[in-house]
């Protein structure tokens, strides 16, 4: 790594972490601040950054598309897709997980699905670049 310059900085404020399972979300907001030169403020809304995380991976990483949600083994014959993220699943991997259907419900067309992520917030820009 060469024409690296190190700066060092004083932080007056910035927001701190009150429970045990956030600190990547904090690393996170302390690095994406440091490569915008930007304050890191006195509070951060930490679900709105995962969410914002969880759909930058969503879209920008599109080797996901063939890979089984759960299980993460590459997509084969008989897989379900999630309705608005158009990710793929296992049925029997869904049922261990969530939902308790059968592999004939499955094969059902008009059967639909929604995965977990996009179940617990739906994210209008998928719905919307459709």
């Amino acid at each position: 790594m060469q024409n690296i310059e190190f700066k060092e900085t004083e932080i007056s404020t910035r927001p701190f972490q009150i429970d045990s399972n956030n600190c990547g979300i904090y690393v996170l907001h302390y690095l994406k601040c440091i490569a915008k030169d930007k304050d890191f403020g006195t509070a951060l809304e930490v679900t709105l950054l995962r969410n914002e995380i969880a759909e930058t991976l969503l879209r920008r990483f599109l080797i996901m598309k063939d890979i089984c949600l759960f299980c993460y083994s590459i997509r084969k014959k008989g897989l379900v897709m999630c309705n608005l993220c158009r990710r793929w699943a296992h049925p029997q991997c869904i049922g261990k997980i969530s939902e308790q259907r059968s592999i004939q419900e499955w094969a059902n067309p008009n059967v639909t699905y929604t995965c977990t992520l996009c179940k617990k917030s739906i994210r209008y820009w998928m719905i919307k670049n459709e």
